[in-house]
């Protein structure tokens, strides 16, 4: 199981889950990968049950990556002891995930195999989970905020507010890149049937006044 080979101190203090996950909220590595949706701990055990089990599903196929590491440890202190006596001994290590966070990621593998595969981790494992398709791409053109959005389900934000500002940032872009070529010499000019020519002093039949 997955542990630290050597930290600065043994024991650390509880700490909060608060926010969501400003990092680590991509893939990567592979092509498909399970997202947390709620914050939560994972243990050690966890993370190695869920990893056989996609293992077990998948069998020979395809490459795993594990985006998560247990290196926060948990403390407990034995059965019927009184308050007090300070911390207890360490009893395992737990990775603390927020909402957004890459668990897993997949590679090589059918999209509907890595969806079954990670279905079957998804139990192994506290909160709520969803499986991720395809890799973010920030080019300009079709990969816009809005059909970012629409690809993965948000109604309001994307997972975490850095992609927010990355997809965003790549629709503003895409929209400076067209007007951009709009007003090229080279390029043909837009029509534009709302706009009326100014009407002149005793000229007759301009289009969209009345003739006097």
């Amino acid at each position: 199981m997955l542990q630290p080979k050597k930290t600065k101190f043994r024991k650390q203090m509880k700490g909060r889950m608060r926010g969501k996950a400003y990092r680590g909220g991509k893939i990567s590595f592979g092509d498909f990968g399970l997202q947390a949706l709620e914050p939560g701990r994972i243990s050690q055990r966890q993370i190695e049950a869920a990893r056989m089990t996609i293992q077990r599903k998948v069998k020979r196929q395809g490459q795993l990556f594990i985006r998560i590491f247990p290196d926060k440890p948990i403390t407990k202190k034995p059965l019927e002891t009184r308050m007090g006596k300070g911390k207890g001994s360490v009893e395992g290590w737990v990775a603390v995930i927020r909402p957004g966070r890459m668990l897993y990621e997949i590679q090589g593998v059918p999209e509907d195999l890595a969806r079954a595969a990670f279905a079957l981790a998804a139990h192994k494992l506290r909160s709520r989970r969803r499986s991720v398709r395809g890799r973010l791409s920030y080019e300009a053109g079709r990969h816009s905020y809005e059909h970012a959005r629409r690809a993965f389900g948000h109604r309001r934000r994307l997972a975490t507010p850095a992609l927010e500002g990355a997809f965003r940032q790549s629709h503003q872009s895409a929209r400076r890149h067209e007007l951009d070529s709009e007003a090229s010499p080279g390029s043909r000019p837009r029509e534009n049937h709302s706009y009326r020519a100014p009407r002149r002093s005793g000229e007759q039949g301009v289009i969209g006044h009345d003739c006097c």
